[in-house]
């Protein structure tokens, strides 16, 4: 649930510190850079707790 919420968070927050920063009201594009990178640390946080090494030879 956490990372469906994330993606779209992170699609946002760069299309408004990206292309569309001029027709943004102040407040978004003050928190569009934030939002992005704590969405990036979701994700990542996210990649890393599933990819754990299979391989369990002792």
């Amino acid at each position: 649930m956490l990372i469906s919420a994330a993606i779209p968070i992170l699609v946002l927050s760069v299309l408004a510190s990206g292309p569309f920063r001029d027709s943004m009201p102040v407040f978004i594009a003050t928190l569009a850079p934030l939002a992005a990178v704590l969405s990036l640390f979701i994700l990542i946080c996210a990649l890393e707790a599933g990819g754990g090494n299979r391989d369990n030879r002792q």
